[in-house]
C-alpha cells in the first residue's frame, strides 16, 4: 500500500481525490488555498502556501502504484504520463531531475527508502508519497510537532 503524505502548518486532515494530487503534480493546483480543495473540505482553513510535490528517484513500486492511482484518477494524468515503474534520474547542471516527471513543476525528489517522508516533513506545503510501512517507520521516528498527515490511497 503506499500513502499519501504532506506537510501543511495547522491543518491535520485534508480530503484529496485522486483527480486534485495529479492536479498538484502537474502544477494546475499551485496553492494549497485552492477553491476545488477548499469545497471538497468544508471549515478547514487553508493557507496560501505554495504545493512542493515531492516524487521518489529510486523504487518503481511505489512510484508504480502511485502514478497508477493517478492514471486510474485523472484523465488529465492519463492522457499525458505513462505509469512510472522505474523511473530514470539524469543529472543536468548539477541537479537531478526524471524526464518522466512533470519537469516545469517538480522540485523535490526523495532518495530510497524514506527519503520522500523526510522531505515532505520539511519542505513546507510539500505533498509525497511512500510505502505505507517505511513511511510508518519514518513518522514514529519523527517528532510529534511535525506537520505530517497521511491519506491513503
Amino acid at each position: 500500500m503506499v500513502v499519501v503524505v504532506y506537510n501543511l502548518q495547522g491543518v491535520n486532515t485534508v480530503q484529496l481525490s485522486l483527480e486534485q494530487i495529479a492536479l498538484m503534480y502537474l502544477g494546475n493546483i499551485s496553492y494549497w488555498n485552492d477553491n476545488s480543495i477548499k469545497e471538497t473540505n468544508p471549515g478547514v482553513t487553508f493557507p496560501s502556501v505554495s504545493v512542493s510535490p515531492v516524487v521518489r528517484i529510486t523504487d518503481g513500486t511505489a512510484t508504480g502504484v502511485f502514478t497508477a492511482a493517478l492514471s486510474n484518477g485523472s484523465q488529465l494524468w492519463h492522457d499525458n504520463y505513462p505509469i512510472f515503474t522505474n523511473p530514470q534520474m539524469t543529472v543536468v547542471n548539477r541537479s537531478l531531475y526524471s524526464p518522466e516527471w512533470p519537469q516545469h513543476y517538480i522540485e523535490f525528489y526523495g532518495y530510497r527508502g524514506t527519503g520522500v517522508t523526510v522531505t515532505v516533513q520539511t519542505v513546507p506545503g510539500s505533498i509525497g508519497y511512500e510505502k505505507e510501512y517505511l513511511c510508518m517507520w519514518t513518522c514514529n521516528m519523527m517528532s510529534p510537532t511535525s506537520a505530517l498527515s497521511l491519506v491513503i490511497l
